[in-house]
């Protein structure tokens, strides 16, 4: 089965592109050029030896052939460009090696399924993105590129390298190479387990080379000690890779290969890397069984290429979040059934700690910041986004927000998928909020995205304004949305939540909000209806809540609340 490194290095790419994800005209990205270009282009010109195509006597003969799919819109507009490899062996090498031969009848039904299901899949996704984005969509294209070369076909070992350049919206693509081992006589994949005998020495060289040969990683501030050797730093990250995932790496006649995506020990600046060791000087912390390489039939492997035929995609339904901005009341629907029974809260616990930031009260608690972006425990990765606009086109940010944007939108993307959903919560975020569905009297201005959380196939979101002055009467509420589908399950009613964070359970939301010289409360919804079920009153304003076991942890102003969590 064909595998990639392009999960993790994609959601950060995604991260920082936020706000940058139009592109106009001129800006648009077609084919691997845009993955090969930019601030990294020096770093990433990697170079590949041509394929010989020639075709070996005897029928034992391989063939390497890629093909190439469009994805179109109905209307024929271009929306996505993919290539794969699949293998075509003659009867010698089935005869010869059984098992080898399956193994290659396996690598290309895979890779030929996953092209078209990426096509169908990534090509909704880029055609709901220009239907979303309108006028501002531009010329988009997305791309999946993937060009496969055989380095190694010997008696013990086949190796492949795919060249993969991919584009899947944001700022850049990202290109980067992963190489796919197989033994010849038993047919199976061959990983750095069972390439490397030593780890905790191979991780030792591989981390000299990576400090010694490229400047940029031993750049990195790995640690606060600038007078720290980053050597030992960047060798417990590779030895933690090589242990727990596995490194991407083989061998050839040029010795011990391995590689680095792009974001992986650096910026996407910097490049990718790639580290070769003697394995003649290192022949005790490698599996001999690979190193010797006899009858290599590399040069004498054919490449050649087709045209699969266009797949073709009809309009996607628009995703209709809900009519003329109606008020909370509108989503207290009758078919909403609440929960039988709600998470009981109890204070157990109440500390006030004059001298200390909400900073240390994480740090002291030991807890992580609850901030976004972030990637949940479904491998849900949620990232805060500026809608589409005229203003995100420019690329300008309202004054005073540049330090802090104020969103009015989120992306999810399912990380093992590849799956991304583009939310604009603007006209949720402006639209009254009072039970008639009306505006406040007093004009406060819009909501903007505070935080998102995912359960269970349903997006929560918290919108309220950066600050609450007592007698606001429209902000701060909570809206449950089905991913799918983008329909607005309920929104609850205004001033339950402006904490920095909620969290929820198997019944409940629970969130946390304040007002300047007003009341401060911690709300607790139920989670099929968002009605608040619980008011609990604080005496300072909520900022975190963290949900730990059993208990419910607070901080607000100055105060630490701990609360006891059961069943009713």
């Amino acid at each position: 089965m064909k595998k990639r490194y392009l999960s993790t290095v994609l959601l950060a790419a995604t991260v920082f592109a936020l706000g940058a994800c139009s592109l106009t005209e001129a800006e648009n990205v077609e084919g691997k050029d845009q993955g090969e270009s930019g601030e990294n282009d020096k770093d990433t010109e990697k170079t590949v030896d041509a394929p010989t195509e020639t075709t070996v006597a005897g029928g034992d003969g391989l063939t390497v052939e890629t093909s190439r799919l469009e994805v179109k819109s109905a209307d024929g507009e271009l929306l996505m460009t993919l290539s794969d490899s699949s293998f075509i062996y003659e009867d010698g090498i089935a005869e010869k090696y059984p098992k080898f031969a399956a193994c290659l009848d396996d690598e290309s039904g895979s890779r030929m399924t996953e092209l078209f299901d990426s096509g169908k899949r990534l090509g909704e996704e880029c055609l709901s993105q220009k239907e979303q984005m309108g006028e501002f969509a531009g010329t988009m294209t997305y791309f999946d590129d993937t060009e496969t070369s055989v380095l190694r076909f010997d008696d013990t070992l086949f190796v492949t390298e795919d060249y993969c350049s991919v584009y899947y919206g944001g700022a850049h693509g990202m290109d980067t190479y992963f190489y796919t081992n197989i033994d010849i006589n038993t047919g199976e994949y061959v990983t750095s387990s069972d390439l490397i005998k030593d780890n905790e020495k191979v991780a030792d060289l591989i981390a000299e080379a990576l400090v010694k040969e490229h400047q940029d990683v031993a750049e990195v501030e790995w640690t606060d000690d600038e007078n720290g050797d980053p050597t030992e730093y960047v060798r417990d990250l590779v030895y933690t890779e090589m242990t727990e995932y596995g490194l991407n790496c083989t061998v050839t006649d040029k010795g011990f290969v391995v590689f680095f995506p792009p974001y992986d020990l650096a910026s996407y600046a910097a490049g990718y890397f790639e580290v070769t060791l003697d394995t003649d000087e290192n022949k005790d912390c490698f599996n001999e069984k690979y190193l010797t390489i006899s009858n290599d039939r590399k040069d004498e492997v054919r490449y050649t290429s087709k045209d699969e035929d266009d797949l073709v995609l009809e309009k996607m339904p628009g995703k209709e979040f809900y009519a003329n901005c109606p008020s909370w009341d509108y989503y207290c629907q009758d078919y909403l059934e609440a929960e039988e029974c709600h998470t009981v809260i109890e204070e157990k616990n109440k500390t006030v700690h004059t001298d200390w930031t909400v900073e240390d009260w994480l740090e002291n608690n030991g807890f992580l910041s609850q901030d976004m972006p972030y990637i949940d425990e479904d491998l849900w990765g949620i990232y805060p986004e500026i809608p589409y606009s005229e203003e995100v086109i420019t690329g300008s940010i309202p004054d005073g927000c540049e330090d802090d944007p104020m969103y009015q939108g989120v992306m999810l993307e399912y990380d093992p998928e590849g799956r991304q959903y583009h939310y604009d919560l603007s006209r949720l975020a402006n639209g009254p909020d009072d039970k008639n569905g009306e505006k406040s009297e007093v004009e406060m201005g819009p909501l903007y995205l505070k935080y998102v959380a995912e359960k269970n196939g349903f997006l929560y979101v918290e919108l309220s304004r950066k600050s609450s002055p007592k007698g606001e009467t429209r902000s701060s509420y909570i809206a449950k949305i089905d991913i799918e589908s983008g329909y607005v399950e309920w929104k609850s009613e205004p001033l339950v939540a402006n904490a920095d964070n909620f969290v929820i359970t198997d019944n409940a939301i629970i969130c946390g909000y304040g007002a300047e010289g007003g009341d401060n409360y911690l709300c607790e919804l139920d989670i099929n209806t968002g009605e608040v079920v619980n008011r609990i009153k604080l005496d300072k304003k909520p900022d975190y809540i963290i949900m730990s076991g059993a208990v419910l942890y607070v901080w607000a102003g100055d105060t630490a609340y701990e609360f006891d969590l059961s069943e009713g």
